[in-house]
């Protein structure tokens, strides 16, 4: 998915999107089954979006302001970004404006939300907390329905000053990513409610979810 403004990494996206999908044969072939006690094996169900994500139930506000006009959700929000209202209008693997909910912060400097696209898949978007450039930039990624057990995440480059922002989203059972930088350092990051975020004035290289998560190398990093 691409972001409408500069300052979001493409790449950073399509790898985050492809590490879902390298992971796809892994875990399509990852069925368990229940002994019914007739002597038949039965495949469990797979956990729906909401099981993976309870996040997505929340009712509390989304901080977003709503709009109809495509150049005001693009650009600039008077206290914060804007969202288009019409369901589908950025194209089908986008978010649908009616599931979107606010994420609990980790990093003061970011917003972040979770919601589900119009193909079936789990979408995370990201804006800093303050303008840049007289507006307030967002950008979305989304993974495909058959990869919203692996989680997805966003990078957002600040035009000035070098800071980068990420946010991302983890499904139940995941409690902290470890985030590598190109400075060598490497910081754990609590998920809280399925959603995780940080700033920093290093560029991520990699991140890895935890406990037991495959190490994801950040493209562009």
């Amino acid at each position: 998915m691409t972001g409408p403004l500069d300052g979001f990494s493409l790449r950073g996206k399509r790898l985050a999107q492809l590490a879902g999908l390298v992971c796809l044969a892994a875990t399509a072939t990852l069925i368990y089954f229940i002994d019914t006690g007739s002597g038949k094996a039965t495949a469990a169900t797979t956990p729906s979006i909401s099981e993976l994500y309870p996040a997505l139930n929340s009712t509390g506000p989304t901080g977003l302001t709503p709009s109809a006009a495509f150049a005001a959700a693009a650009t600039i929000g008077a206290d914060g970004p804007t969202w288009r209202l019409e369901p589908g209008s950025d194209g089908p693997n986008f978010p649908i404006p009616s599931t979107i909910r606010r994420l609990p912060t980790t990093a003061p400097a970011v917003a972040s939300w979770i919601s589900q696209s119009g193909e079936g898949g789990i979408c995370v978007t990201i804006s800093p907390n303050r303008s840049a450039d007289g507006r307030y930039p967002k950008g979305s990624t989304c993974t495909e329905p058959a990869a919203n057990s692996q989680g997805t995440f966003e990078t957002y480059y600040y035009p000035t000053g070098g800071n980068v922002a990420m946010a991302g989203i983890e499904p139940t059972g995941v409690s902290s990513v470890q985030v590598a930088f190109s400075d060598g350092t490497t910081r754990a990051v609590p998920v809280v409610e399925n959603g995780w975020a940080l700033e920093s004035a290093s560029v991520p290289v990699s991140l890895t979810p935890l406990p037991g998560g495959s190490t994801i190398t950040i493209q562009g990093g």
